[in-house]
């Protein structure tokens, strides 16, 4: 290389550094891409078996953040429903493996994301059953304790079931079904009567409403399920009262009206058409209703005058055929 070459100066150009670029922050979520980022990562922690842990990410918090998106998003109700049932079938292997406390916490979770269902109830009859068990193997508590606990399951059972409404079914499944074990094993208990009491009173309302919309049957239906729950008599009396004064009352407005009508078609002369407004199907309502009153009697004696006229009027007109 020549020597000038290599004693000429270096280029006096300024080398360019390459300018920072600044972090772009990503876009906020939509509404929905939240919902759906949501309900992917519920489904993924449920199919996991994270079912109610770690805290924050599993497959209840989850769908239950996606319910506060979202109340009626039917996705997130139907997840809350598998992770119960997942919860339940979890709770029965603890159960059978003796973790007590653990199948005791699944259905208790379990039974808050869904209404109260029979297989719960069940599994937590269960449940109280094994830990009566543990603890008297353990403690060995007296029989009166033992009698305490027990009773004190059904009752819980029993005023859920007054809680929801069902005094007398399901079968096998009602507030009724519970308290009778309940009252062979402490029948003194303050807490059994008073949801003795809760039940009666419930009966008697449920008879009381029939009794005023006129259903005789329905209310005769709750008064002797009251009655069978040792529900107080005079109480019975009183609502079989109004009902009678119920049917009464309907009776005398359903007179009021058939008269009217009938009197309206008489005077009309309508004694045989128009087939569903004439005075004989009015006249025989007023027999049906109520055959020996006042009205069935007024309405007999002119529906017969009624058809004495006309028999006459057509004699004058010579329309009927002549006699002999």
């Amino acid at each position: 290389e020549p020597a000038d070459d290599r004693l000429r100066p270096a280029s006096s150009s300024v080398v360019q550094m390459p300018e920072e670029v600044a972090p772009q922050t990503p876009p906020a979520l939509t509404y929905e891409q939240r919902l759906r980022d949501m309900l992917t990562e519920a489904e993924a922690a449920l199919q996991r078996g994270e079912l109610a842990s770690p805290p924050g990410r599993n497959a209840v918090a989850l769908f239950t953040g996606a319910l506060e998106l979202d109340p009626g998003n039917t996705l997130a109700k139907a997840g809350l429903v598998r992770v119960a049932d997942r919860l339940l079938s979890a709770a029965e292997r603890a159960l059978t493996a003796g973790s007590i406390e653990d199948a005791r916490n699944m259905v208790g979770v379990a039974e808050s994301l869904t209404p109260a269902t029979a297989r719960g109830a069940f599994l937590m009859m269960q449940i109280e059953m094994e830990r009566e068990r543990a603890t008297l193997a353990s403690s060995r508590d007296s029989a009166a304790q033992d009698n305490a606990e027990k009773a004190a399951t059904y009752l819980r059972l029993a005023n859920t079931r007054l809680r929801s409404g069902a005094l007398i079914e399901p079968t096998g499944d009602n507030a009724r079904f519970y308290l009778e074990p309940a009252r062979q094993l402490v029948p003194s208990d303050p807490g059994l009567a008073e949801a003795t009491r809760t039940l009666q009173q419930q009966m008697l309302e449920r008879a009381a409403a029939a009794a005023a919309a006129g259903n005789a049957s329905e209310t005769e239906r709750w008064l002797a399920n009251a009655d069978g729950a040792g529900a107080a008599r005079p109480e019975m009396t009183n609502i079989r009262r109004a009902l009678q004064d119920t049917l009464i009352d309907a009776r005398a407005v359903q007179m009021t009206s058939l008269t009217r009508s009938f009197s309206a078609a008489l005077a009309a002369n309508r004694l045989l058409q128009p087939a569903n407004d004439n005075a004989k199907s009015h006249f025989l309502a007023l027999l049906e209703t109520d055959a020996s009153g006042a009205a069935a009697t007024s309405a007999r004696q002119g529906h017969g005058a009624a058809y004495v006229a006309e028999a006459r009027g057509a004699l004058a007109r010579a329309e009927l055929p002549a006699a002999g």
